[in-house]
């Protein structure tokens, strides 16, 4: 983008068969991904082509300012064995996956997160498929897991989410297929799914409508949600 002062021009070709593991990143803006997201008027520009097969692993991240790792428009990517510790910042996400992509997310540690734990986003045309599995997300300053966008499909599994400060895992729109997961002392639901969001949840579970109409569930040890 334009506007992205002091970084370099771009042509816009893909990235493709990059892995990135064992690398620490301390004290940055933002650590690996797309960088590139916004115009000079705001508005977000989505890349001519997807990067594809790019694998972030066994990194550390420490103090990042922005977020951990950011995947716009990236297909059979994954997120896989990372720590983040203390991302600061009102709109600091651990891990963000944009637009048209299919990531997979397992095996991560976050903590002292600033906004999203993980947070995936789409428009209304952009499928997004992702399956976040077995991440351990303790203290973010938002929800635990994010979802947004009418043709997100998601696997969201076995996951141990503390101290979210709004929602556990957040459902906007879309599909998730929701089981397995422990869920403690999130300020507001352990999960709320909203705006004609399908949910799939474990048989036992309890899904309730609240009185103001969020579909929320509970469970108990031996359902697939624990709250």
């Amino acid at each position: 983008a334009a506007g992205e002062g002091g970084a370099f021009p771009i042509d816009g070709t893909a990235c493709e068969d990059v892995t990135i593991r064992g690398c620490t990143f301390r004290g940055m803006v933002a650590g690996v991904g797309t960088h590139r997201h916004y115009n000079d008027d705001g508005s977000m520009e989505a890349p001519e082509s997807q990067a594809s097969n790019v694998v972030v692993t066994n990194c550390v991240f420490e103090s990042m300012m922005s977020y951990a790792v950011s995947m716009f428009c990236f297909r059979d990517s994954a997120i896989v064995g990372n720590t983040v510790t203390t991302a600061a910042g009102s709109e600091a996400s651990g891990f963000r996956v944009i637009g048209r992509s299919s990531v997979r997310i397992a095996g991560n540690r976050l903590s002292s997160i600033g906004a999203h734990g993980v947070s995936l986003e789409a428009e209304d045309d952009e499928a997004l498929v992702a399956e976040i599995r077995s991440n351990g997300i303790n203290g973010t300053a938002d929800h635990g897991v994010c979802s947004i966008g009418k043709r997100i499909s998601a696997v969201i599994a076995g996951n141990e989410i503390r101290n979210a400060g709004r929602n556990g895992l957040d459902v906007v729109g879309g599909e998730a297929e929701v089981s397995g997961n422990e869920i403690r002392s999130p300020g507001n639901y352990g999960v709320c799914v909203r705006d004609g969001a399908a949910l799939k949840a474990k048989a036992g579970s309890n899904v309730y409508l609240t009185g103001d109409g969020t579909l929320t569930v509970n469970g108990n040890a031996k359902n697939g949600i624990k709250v």
